[in-house]
């Protein structure tokens, strides 16, 4: 596992870093984790009404190297399998989740994944560059040096183009910023499998469309990365590699992205021209044209990705080059038809649909002949995006391999929970929350406020209470009362506060 900064074309996105370069970060061979479940089921318990099932015996695989998006209506169970998969519900589950070939262990599998939620819960009071000191010196081994977690903390926040909000606090940043920053805390220690919850929620196209991009490099780099999305725009859709989708606690569909459309067109689902795919799937799930998932999710469950590539080149389904790249789905005599439509990847800029979006489907007919077969040469780890395409001329600069795989928490001792010691994690709670409070006026001008006005009343109150013998009751409620005070002015804020913290 390295850290290297790959040379970028000089170009300023909407997020306003400049990717003259920009660091890779990459992941071990050993480090690299498949994500599997079979036959998962999930319910609650209704009182009398009995079990209410959220999941009904849902399987799956999650690659590393991969970008995967959990998709579905409302209610459909994306969140259930995301707090499943991540360990944090283990409650009324029945199935197995394997990481590799090995049943997971929640408390190993908590040490090599993270899990980022819709709402980024940042400290407001910190700085960029604090709140990211802060993560190294809790993730990272004690014995890692200063330096150390410097570089290793300077080349996240190069890759996450935050370098121009380092001193800016938190609260001051914008809704792309944070989300950025909410990464970029989690990768300090370089986790092999990422969740995320809604990642696009709340953020513009420009940003959603960046935010995607950057999951998209990061997975590139042998990260299992999972998110659920729940309507991506088709620009942002085709960026995913695997899709997962669901429907009323069935999988309709499990899958490369770029096989969508020529599979629903193999089950008589013909997706429009010039319509997004994504929303497309989203009304056949929702029965607007009529009542196909439980069809697609029998299909779904008897069906592997080889046995879906099989039945497709069975149907010798036709696409257009506009379509689907070979490459990214893997049907070997698929033939794409050329067209007056030119595409992207030649070069064109007169088409500004994405890839898939403008099929013309053609089933078997000995006397129509494809008229072009195309055949792209190019790795999905090339396909990237012109705001994050390394610049030719531009220098290249990476750390010693070493140095990252010291700070990397052995996650193979199950003697060690955390990488920091009881007293380094006191240090750094206790610098931190001295920070937050003393940055935060308002709430410093309140408990100072409070403590005047209550000791003034306390001493009008109680005044020369002290002297006299038979004021032995006052002099009781006098400590008491004081007491209190003192106990819920110092509590109420930590209680107030704790969610955020």
């Amino acid at each position: 596992m390295h850290l290297s900064v790959c040379n970028g074309s000089e170009k300023t996105t909407s997020w306003g870093e400049n990717n003259g370069f920009q660091p890779v970060v990459n992941m071990e061979s050993n480090q690299i984790t498949n994500l599997k479940f079979e036959d998962l089921k999930y319910f609650v318990i209704q009182g009398r009404a009995g079990k209410k099932f959220i999941l009904k015996g849902i399987s799956g695989e999650f690659k590393s190297g991969e970008l995967s998006a959990i998709m579905g209506p409302s209610g459909a169970g994306k969140s259930s399998l995301m707090n499943i998969l991540a360990g944090y519900c283990t409650q009324n589950v029945i199935g197995d989740v394997t990481i590799g070939s090995s049943l997971r262990n929640l408390q190993q599998f908590r040490k090599i994944s993270c899990y980022i939620m819709q709402d980024d819960l940042l400290l407001p009071h910190l700085s960029v560059d604090e709140a990211m000191m802060c993560s190294a010196n809790l993730k990272l081994s004690e014995k890692t040096n200063y330096a150390s977690k410097r570089k290793i903390v300077d080349n996240i926040i190069n890759l996450l183009g935050l370098r121009e909000a380092l001193h800016t606090r938190t609260s001051q940043l914008s809704g792309g910023q944070k989300k950025r920053l909410a990464i970029a805390q989690e990768l300090v220690n370089n986790p092999p499998i990422m969740f995320f919850d809604e990642p696009t929620s709340g953020l513009d196209s420009a940003s959603c469309f960046h935010c995607i991009s950057l999951l998209r490099r990061l997975a590139r780099g042998g990260r299992t990365i999972i998110c659920t999305i729940h309507q991506p725009s088709a620009k942002i859709f085709e960026l995913f590699d695997h899709l997962y989708f669901l429907t009323d606690g069935h999988c309709i569909y499990r899958g490369p992205v770029s096989c969508l459309v020529p599979y629903l067109a193999s089950q008589d689902l013909i997706c429009p021209s010039y319509h997004n795919p994504a929303d497309y799937f989203m009304e056949v799930a929702c029965g607007e044209y009529g009542d196909h998932y439980m069809r697609l999710a029998m299909a779904a469950r008897r069906q592997t990705l080889d046995e879906i590539v099989d039945y497709l080149k069975k149907k010798k389904v036709f696409l257009n080059s506009t379509i689907i790249q070979t490459n990214e789905c893997p049907i070997d005599n698929i033939q794409i038809v050329s067209d007056t439509i030119p595409s992207r990847d030649h070069g064109s800029s007169s088409s500004s649909s994405p890839s898939f979006c403008s099929p013309i489907i053609k089933h078997d007919d000995k006397k129509k002949k494809a008229k072009q077969i195309v055949k792209s040469q190019e790795s999905p780890s090339h396909i990237e995006m012109s705001v994050l395409l390394p610049h030719p001329n531009g220098p290249i600069h990476t750390i010693d391999q070493g140095l990252v795989n010291s700070d990397c928490i052995k996650y193979d001792d199950p003697s060690r929970e955390f990488a920091a010691n009881q007293l380094t994690q006191f240090r750094v709670l206790l610098v931190r929350n001295i920070l937050s409070i003393m940055r935060d006026s308002t709430l410093t001008h309140l408990r100072l406020v409070s403590h005047i006005v209550v000791g003034i009343l306390i001493g009008v109150l109680y005044f020369r209470v002290g002297n006299l013998g038979y004021e032995v009751i006052s002099n009781a409620a006098f400590v008491f009362f004081t007491l209190l005070f003192l106990m819920f002015a110092s509590l109420m804020p930590t209680v107030m506060t704790c969610k955020y913290k």
